[in-house]
This record gives structure tokens, sequence and C-alpha cells, in this order.
């Protein structure tokens, strides 16, 4: 798992503002997932300065959001490999 960012708040239109890990942004609509790989949600935005990039997330469980402030966030792998054909 890569560390992508510490969460900072929640937006007024529910999404949870990230601050970013500036040696690893993740691409958009990537699924993001908490320590114990519990997913939460996607990647949908990207902002701010390059040195300290924010994100954007989209929760796909808005009850249990205030739940996660200030936790760090991941990228969710899967770990299955792609083979090479």
């Amino acid at each position: 798992m890569k560390h992508i960012g510490t969460i900072l708040h929640i937006s007024p239109h529910g999404k949870l503002i990230v601050q970013g890990n500036p040696n690893f942004i993740p691409k958009l609509q990537t699924r993001v997932c908490t320590k114990d790989k519990k997913i939460i949600g996607s990647v949908k935005d990207v902002f701010g300065p390059v040195k300290q990039p924010y994100l954007s997330i989209t929760v796909s469980n808005p009850s249990k959001v205030e739940e996660l402030l200030s936790s760090d966030l991941f990228m969710y792998t899967s770990g299955k490999r792609k083979r090479n054909k």
C-alpha cells in the first residue's frame, strides 16, 4: 500500500480534503482505503501547489466520515498482479 496523505477536514459538499503526499500523487478515480484496507472512496480531484498537493476524496459511505478525521489514507491495491502476455 502506498501512503497518499492525511485527512484534514470535510468539505461543505461532503468530500474529504486530504493533505497529499508530495512523493506519490494518485491518479483520479484511484480507490482509497484506511490502514486496515477498508475502502472508503476514490480520488475525485488533485489541487494546490505541486510541492504540497491536496486531494478531494468522494466517500462511498458518508455516514462514517466523522470517524476518519486525521486518519492516514492509502492507495488500495487488491494484491493481484497483472500477468505479462
